[in-house]
């Protein structure tokens, strides 16, 4: 007598299909976060503010380039601060810099620093 067997039954394929589709789904929905964090790297991360005795150097970051806007302190006409509830809770707010020539704004930047540039501006 031999060990062989007369019949072998494995799972279906199908079955075994099923769940690779099973598993490749949630990856479909966790691949955009990886690009939503590298653009938070490598963009909203490169935005900063430098404020210098007579100018304002304003600096927001793009994909492979940074503009760099230099603004004088006196021809700032209003900063306003959006505050939103998850920003009272992590600390974060839009910046909003109205000049003669137009707008600037910045997203998530810290709210204590900001408050800090408002009042050293506008006096």
């Amino acid at each position: 007598m031999t060990d062989t067997p007369l019949l072998e039954v494995r799972i279906a394929k199908a079955y075994t299909i099923f769940f690779w589709i099973l598993y490749c789904i949630p990856s479909l929905f966790i691949l955009p976060y990886i690009f939503i964090y590298w653009y938070k790297v490598r963009v909203i991360n490169r935005n900063y503010i430098e404020l210098y005795p007579k100018t304002l150097h304003l600096y927001q970051g793009r994909w492979f380039v940074a503009d760099d806007d230099v603004v004088y302190t006196n021809a700032v006409d209003h900063i306003k601060i959006d505050r939103s509830v998850m920003g009272y809770i992590f600390g974060w707010c839009t910046l909003v810099i109205t000049t003669r020539n137009g707008q600037f704004v910045y997203y998530y930047m810290n709210m204590k620093d900001s408050e800090a540039l408002r009042n050293e501006v506008i006096i």
